[in-house]
């Protein structure tokens, strides 16, 4: 009997063809064996190993996604403050005090933070950063509040892009905006908050082309006007189940009125989380949602600081 025999590794593994023949009918025989002792247990510690990085990964890619606009926000503030404390440039506050126009005309458009809701008129959100604007610039303030309770950031673009609020545009001299609240609590109106949370990558997308489809129709319109965007906040209390993970979510959609403010040569965003928020419950109305009057004046009092301390400075 002869014998012929091939061997060969290939992953690892060793694989061994055995040919015998006797006489005129010869016997094929094949075989495979590890390749060396533990074998088995290397290949699963690579796998462990790969799944580690894998897990490593996802979660450097998914706080990267969370926090980065954190970050983002954070080095807009730090630029402004930076400005701020340049004392050779003017605030706001100084530009319309020493302006020659003998009045202010004060353009607001929005949802119900906006509108005022649960306020009077003189007690709103407008009517009361109106007051504080005439008091600290010696100027009448001529104001118009187009806020609309439920107005999401669909319909503030459809309402700029109709045309029908043209003029109040092109005359205003400050454009106050708050939007984009409603665009959540709608959808989850529609489902359940845990479901709205799960769509939003798409919710934002949506808000994002709306803000831009805004901000062009009032840059078009009126680009020397100064614009005020109020930044969203979370009114869920610490103890609610979607809170931590609201407060996170919140600066990815607050980073686009940053990003859309700089679109403009003059304005500002109030820093309204600042004063609304879980720690502040006084801030919020009985409703859990809307601005009480406290929390109408705390976010004035918000503007008008920053008005008074922020640079006027085109192109900045």
């Amino acid at each position: 009997m002869k014998e012929y025999r091939h061997s060969f590794e290939w992953n690892g593994a060793f694989f061994i063809f055995t040919k015998k023949t006797a006489g005129k009918h010869p016997l094929i025989m094949y075989s495979c064996f590890p390749a060396r002792i533990g074998y088995k247990k290397e290949a699963i510690m690579r796998l462990l190993k790969l799944l580690v990085l894998l897990i490593i990964l996802a979660g450097s890619g998914a706080a990267i996604w969370m926090y980065y606009p954190y970050y983002q926000i954070s080095t807009l503030k730090k630029q402004t403050s930076a400005h701020s404390q340049d004392g050779s440039m003017s605030s706001y506050i100084d530009h319309f005090k020493e302006s020659d126009t003998e009045q202010l005309h004060l353009l607001a458009l929005g949802d119900s933070v906006i509108a005022g809701y649960g306020a009077s008129e003189a007690d709103s959100l407008v009517g009361k950063f109106a007051d504080g604007l005439a008091r600290q610039t010696s100027k009448t303030v001529v104001s118009k509040n187009e806020g609309i309770n439920g107005l999401t950031s669909e319909r503030l673009n459809s309402l700029i892009q109709s045309g029908v609020i043209n003029d109040e545009i092109s005359s205003a001299n400050i454009i106050m905006i708050n939007v984009g609240g409603n665009d959540i609590l709608r959808a989850a109106r529609d489902s359940d908050f845990g479901s709205a949370i799960k769509t939003f990558d798409r919710l934002q997308s949506d808000f994002t082309e709306n803000l831009a489809g805004i901000t062009e129709g009032i840059r078009y319109l009126n680009p020397n006007a100064t614009i005020i965007f109020l930044e969203l906040y979370n009114p869920l209390p610490t103890d609610h189940s979607f809170y931590s993970l609201s407060d996170k979510l919140l600066p990815k959609w607050n980073v686009h009125l940053y990003k859309a403010a700089q679109q403009f040569d003059y304005a500002v965003v109030v820093h309204t989380t600042k004063v609304i928020h879980s720690s502040k419950p006084d801030h919020l109305s009985p409703d859990g949602v809307h601005p009480s009057l406290d929390g109408y004046e705390a976010i004035s009092q918000q503007a008008l600081e920053q008005f008074a301390s922020e640079p006027w400075s085109e192109g900045k």
